[in-house]
């Protein structure tokens, strides 16, 4: 993301840590190697967005939908850090017997695989040895920065709809509670304090040039608990969208928002607010040069250029 705006979240206790230039993976000592390690301290990327885009594109020309109640297999190659392919298949849509420890469900729903989740393993996840990642470790896919999985979430068989695992508000209160949080937002010392330093660096000269807003993770703000903080993190991105919009009068600054867990009331309500809603991961496709970048909750961020 060089040259694009980076805007996120961060720990006031973790804010001003040095990131060293190269962190050693945990479990090797520096100086150590392993077939992974020699790849990518050679420069090879972890992650391309032409890896990505071929990944989804692989998924959507399948025909495979967000929920897929119907049963189907799926069948994917997909390319590994050392350049091989790898081949992966899937059963989706399958039903499971509802666990013992959880409670009866009272809507009738089915335990189902039936969603897919496209996961990033980092360099310390593929070489790591720690118990978290050694207990799913397979041998074909050692060398996987992406892989593809299967989700099993509680769904409701007569409407194919996947049952909130929290409280959720409907779409009328959801909107009503935006606006609300949105107008105590920009009334607030903290978004007036962020403005000021935007426009700092406009007065300035030194303002890039934006033509969309890209925000990652920000969950649902339909969601009953934590509300006031979920509704202001989208109120603080549409303000960040405002700004670059008043400050590009001849550029129209799409605003783009991606969180694997939003609902379809979610997805109305962002929609009318403007925000396309980027089904995971093709927000990360929509960052170039001009993209400003909201990270809800991230602890530390830094744009590494290896050249």
């Amino acid at each position: 993301m060089v040259g694009s705006v980076l805007i996120t979240k961060q720990s006031p206790r973790r804010r001003n840590r040095q990131v060293p230039e190269r962190s050693h993976p945990r479990g090797h000592r520096a100086g150590s190697q392993t077939p992974i390690n020699a790849i990518y301290d050679s420069g090879t990327p972890l992650f391309t967005k032409a890896a990505i885009g071929s990944l989804v594109q692989k998924i959507d020309e399948a025909g495979i939908r967000r929920v897929q109640t119907e049963p189907r297999s799926l069948k994917l190659s997909i390319a590994g850090i050392d350049g091989k392919m790898v081949d992966t298949s899937l059963q989706i849509g399958v039903k499971h017997p509802i666990p013992p420890h959880w409670p009866p469900p009272e809507n009738g729903s089915v335990l189902m695989d039936a969603m897919l989740s496209i996961d990033f393993r980092p360099i310390d996840h593929l070489t790591s040895i720690a118990s978290v990642f050694v207990s799913d470790f397979d041998l074909r896919k050692a060398f996987l920065t992406m892989t593809v999985n299967v989700l099993a979430v509680p769904v409701l068989p007569d409407t194919g709809e996947v049952v909130p695992d929290a409280p959720i508000r409907p779409a009328s209160e959801t909107r009503a509670v935006l606006q609300q949080e949105k107008a105590k937002w920009d009334a607030s010392a903290a978004c007036r304090e962020l403005m000021a330093m935007l426009q700092a660096v406009a007065d300035a000269s030194r303002l890039p040039h934006v033509d969309k807003v890209v925000a990652f993770a920000c969950y649902r703000p339909s969601v009953v608990e934590r509300a006031e903080r979920v509704v202001t993190e989208h109120a603080l991105v549409l303000s960040i969208r405002d700004f670059f919009t008043r400050h590009s009068p001849m550029t129209t600054v799409r605003c783009y928002i991606q969180d694997p867990i939003y609902e379809d009331i979610d997805r109305e309500v962002l929609e009318d607010l403007g925000m396309t809603v980027l089904d995971h991961p093709c927000g990360f496709l929509q960052v170039d040069d001009s993209t400003a970048v909201f990270f809800s909750g991230a602890w530390n961020s830094y744009t590494a250029d290896r050249g």
